[in-house]
């Protein structure tokens, strides 16, 4: 597994933030063949009221690759459980920091 991550702000009240993850798995015994995907996702804010609010955009799984994939061996035994996993999808959101005010 590969992580990357990003953050740039634009005029103190908008960022951008990126997460990338890639994700490999090699081929076993070269008759299974390998599960590489990549994983990104965006996220777009902007602040108000001295970083009190926050209202953001926010994109998971860009690319829609995520899956489900899990390998254990044990002895010669191989094992390889595939599962759905949710994908690609967009969120809205709001937050708000109650700062300690006296």
């Amino acid at each position: 597994t590969v992580n990357a991550s990003a953050l740039i702000y634009y005029k103190k009240v908008w960022s951008l933030s990126t997460e990338y993850e890639y994700f490999v798995t090699g081929t076993i015994n070269g008759q299974i063949a390998p599960v590489n995907f990549h994983i990104l996702d965006v996220k777009l804010q902007r602040t108000f009221f001295k970083n009190e609010l926050t209202i953001y955009a926010k994109v998971k799984d860009l690319l829609n690759q995520n899956t489900g994939v899990d390998r254990s061996y044990y002895g010669n035994t191989f094992t390889e459980d595939r599962n759905q996993r949710l994908q690609r999808y967009f969120m809205l959101g709001v937050s708000w920091d109650f700062k300690n005010k006296k």
